[in-house]
């Protein structure tokens, strides 16, 4: 083979029993591969500075471990290079396993970081303090993981015996799980809320009997300001299990205003009025175009009742209140005009 050639040939290079051939090459074999190391760390950077999102970060925490990988290699080859002994060789065998277990899980490590500063900063537009809590914790996990991952690998590679290890903390998370079945429920129902993003601090929610202001959104539970001004604490597994309307993220709200006309009221007058009623919806700025009606709805006990249904353009509660108010004074100044009036029970 080339190979056994070459070593052949190094090996008639020996000076006074100093295997002068070998040690050039293993040399020469070591500082290529750090300069790969290097080459490759600059070029991963410049590529991360001309990308953009997940694939910026990840290329900027990546460069190092990956240089270094590569040059990992690179030295075990030139320390292979030189005529070792069978326990040496061994030796070599098993740092090389060691470093490079340590390599790549420092590779994923920094991948890990990576995704959790992009989903960090992607967030920043509609994120709530949750984020800032959950994703570290997160981040922690992973890490955590990754590194008992590697280090059963590399115990088990070496020969060390790890199924008691594994068996014992198996047993140990079944008995912690079993006595924090609440607490680990919250903490499923907070990572579904960070995942599904159903709403965020700020927005007006009503989940159940419960309707407010979000102000917080804990790891356990999510405070709620509700229009009393009370505070209102709910568990995240409740709020996860029950429907929840986000009020904020209507872009309208609907708004009903009912006339009770006197049952005497001439046709041609209520008739005239809803059409000057049609005419001012259709032309205000505050109403949603094609979302108004009026109409007839019925009797009552001594009116006539016209419904007025209309879609206000805004998601703020205070914001449609305002609205609802001019909305009604102009539907007060149409009926007066039209000479009509409203029943009054006697």
């Amino acid at each position: 083979m080339l190979s056994d050639g070459l070593f052949s040939w190094l090996d008639g290079l020996d000076i006074g029993g100093f295997p002068a051939g070998r040690a050039a090459l293993a040399i020469a074999v070591l500082a290529a591969s750090l300069g790969a190391g290097r080459l490759l760390t600059g070029a991963l950077r410049r590529l991360g500075g001309r990308l953009g999102g997940f694939s910026r970060p990840a290329c900027a925490r990546t460069a190092r471990p990956a240089g270094a990988l590569v040059s990992l290699e690179g030295a075990y080859a030139s320390v292979r290079i030189l005529p070792l002994g069978g326990t040496a060789v061994a030796w070599a065998d098993r740092l090389l396993l060691t470093f490079t277990v340590a390599g790549i899980t420092w590779l994923v490590l920094e991948i890990l970081n990576a995704a959790s500063d992009n989903l960090l900063e992607s967030s920043g537009g509609r994120g709530s303090g949750l984020d800032n809590r959950v994703l570290p914790l997160f981040r922690t996990a992973a890490r955590i993981l990754v590194v008992a991952i590697a280090v059963i690998f590399l115990m088990q590679s070496l020969g060390y015996p790890v199924g008691g290890i594994i068996a014992g903390l198996g047993i140990g998370g079944l008995a912690v799980a079993l006595a924090a079945q609440d607490t680990l429920a919250g903490v499923f129902a907070t990572v579904a809320i960070f995942l599904d993003r159903p709403f965020a601090s700020g927005d007006y929610i009503q989940s159940g009997d419960v309707q407010g202001t979000v102000e917080e959104i804990g790891l356990r539970s999510t405070r709620i300001r509700t229009p009393e001004k009370t505070l209102v604490s709910i568990p995240n597994r409740i709020l996860v299990g029950q429907s929840l309307d986000n009020w904020s993220q209507r872009d309208a709200r609907r708004t009903v205003i009912t006339l009770g006309m006197l049952q005497g009221s001439e046709i041609e007058r209520v008739e005239a009025l809803m059409a000057a009623l049609r005419v001012s919806l259709e032309a205000s700025r505050d109403v949603e175009r094609g979302t108004w009606s009026v109409h007839v709805s019925g009797f009552g006990e001594c009116s006539l009742d016209l419904e007025i249904i209309a879609f206000l353009k805004t998601g703020d509660y205070r914001e449609w209140l305002e609205k609802r108010s001019r909305l009604t004074l102009e539907v007060l100044s149409i009926l007066r005009s039209s000479g009509l009036s409203l029943a009054y029970p006697t």
